[in-house]
């Protein structure tokens, strides 16, 4: 064992799943001191799995099993009492999570297998939910980061990839054509596949009415077969490869500029994927970065760096951003392309920040177990990307035997096999000339 981790397993070590009789996947973490239980579940159909002319069905969907979760009186009335349940669609699913004091926990539990058995609500909720989709959409278009997830992947996927969605899960198009009885046909379709999983963490007593749920989620909500998804996304080809790509978006931000830089990346369960996250944290993700201590540290260009790997199941995508001077735009993107290829050859990674960056790595996994929350979310986002539910024990022996030619390799396939994009938000009249040079 290296001297990188604590020693001690995650808690995520005891998860280990259980099945009801109606086929679906259960994993239980206890957290004794927690005062609230958290419960998460997973079921297929993420954006990805959207047809190209109904982009929005997998919010709406999830609005609906959301909606048809809370009907009853009681659970309203948990809701009103402070519980809370929200949804969430990502690429290749989408959840329902729920977060309550234990002895509610039951009563969602019912809720939750009823809603599984039917998910219907009346018809005029969902004008109300196509409402809140677009108004959902109108807020992500004024908000910087949400629309750097609105239109960069549609610039870094081709045409007709099923990843070429905003990555905010709202969709594209209205979809007001879409009826409640296809919604309820759609996630009939994906509710209940082999992927779907329910995750409850909390105290003993809040474990305990997974016991009297074995009633609710009866064995005529048996798991069906899986739904005919679309295939695993292509890889793009040198030939989409060139010179830099910019988008200018016309947001005027007094003097500053927003700057997002934008790479797919690998598939989540992937060894590529494990070394991508030790190559993020030295060019971009740690304060100590390589991309952090230039543009802050030496130039004073801006307050700090922001990354972000989007995991996905076929192929991911990398987001670097930060808010510079609007004369600085230029300046801060040749930087930073400077310092991604300075560290796919010229400048290689050393050996003392490969393990600073495994050791900032593996430092991190007690501090993203620390809320009951985190530990339940954590377990989700494993399932939805199809890894192992103890992916965090395993961490250090994927990331330890990572050498600095593999950070160098790593860079180089996201350089050379990909097509990156900027996106530059600020004032167009300013910063078009820079770019128009």
């Amino acid at each position: 064992m290296s001297n990188f981790g604590s020693g001690s397993r995650s808690r995520l070590a005891k998860a280990e799943p259980f099945f009801f009789d109606s086929g679906l996947r259960c994993f239980a973490i206890e957290c004794s001191r927690s005062a609230l239980a958290e419960l998460r579940f997973i079921y297929d159909g993420g954006f990805a799995d959207e047809a190209a002319a109904s982009s929005g069905t997998a919010w709406l969907a999830n609005s609906v099993l959301r909606r048809s979760i809370t009907r009853s009186d009681l659970a309203r009335s948990l809701e009103t009492l402070g519980g809370k349940i929200h949804g969430q669609v990502r690429a290749d699913g989408s959840l329902i999570s729920i977060s309550d004091l234990p002895e509610h926990l039951p009563v969602w539990l019912q809720c939750l297998a009823q809603a599984l058995q039917a998910p219907e609500i009346p018809t005029e909720e969902l004008i109300s939910i196509r409402e809140d989709r677009l108004a959902t959409i109108s807020r992500e278009c004024t908000e910087a980061d949400n629309l750097a997830l609105r239109l960069l992947p549609e610039k870094i996927y081709p045409a007709g990839h099923p990843y070429a969605q905003p990555f905010t899960g709202s969709g594209k198009t209205p979809a007001d054509d879409v009826s409640i009885g296809y919604l309820a046909r759609y996630l009939n379709d994906r509710m209940l596949t082999r992927r779907s999983a329910l995750v409850v963490a909390g105290s003993a007593s809040a474990l305990s009415a997974l016991s009297g749920a074995r009633d609710c989620f009866a064995p005529n909500s048996r798991v069906a077969a899986e739904p005919e998804l679309s295939s695993s996304p292509p890889l793009l080809s040198e030939s989409a490869t060139g010179g830099r790509n910019v988008a200018l978006i016309d947001y005027p931000m007094e003097d500053l500029a927003a700057l997002y830089f934008a790479v797919p990346t690998f598939p989540r369960n992937s060894r590529d994927a494990d070394v991508l996250l030790v190559t993020e944290a030295v060019l971009s993700g740690m304060f100590t970065s390589r991309i952090n201590l230039e543009l802050r540290e030496r130039r004073g260009w801006t307050y700090g760096m922001r990354s972000s790997l989007y995991d996905t199941r076929a192929q991911g995508l990398w987001i670097i951003s930060c808010f510079v001077s609007a004369d600085r735009a230029l300046p801060a993107i040749e930087e930073i392309e400077r310092q991604f290829r300075d560290l796919a050859g010229r400048l290689p990674c050393s050996p003392d920040e490969l393990a600073g960056a495994i050791g900032y790595l593996l430092r991190r996994i007690p501090g993203i177990q620390e809320r009951t929350a985190q530990i339940a979310d954590t377990l989700a986002q494993a399932l939805v990307c199809d890894l192992s539910p103890f992916y965090l024990d395993e961490l250090e022996q994927r990331v330890i035997g990572i050498t600095p030619d593999d950070i160098t390799e790593n860079c180089h396939q996201l350089l050379s096999e990909r097509r990156s994009q900027w996106l530059v938000i600020g004032d167009a009249a300013r910063l078009s000339a820079q770019f128009n040079a």
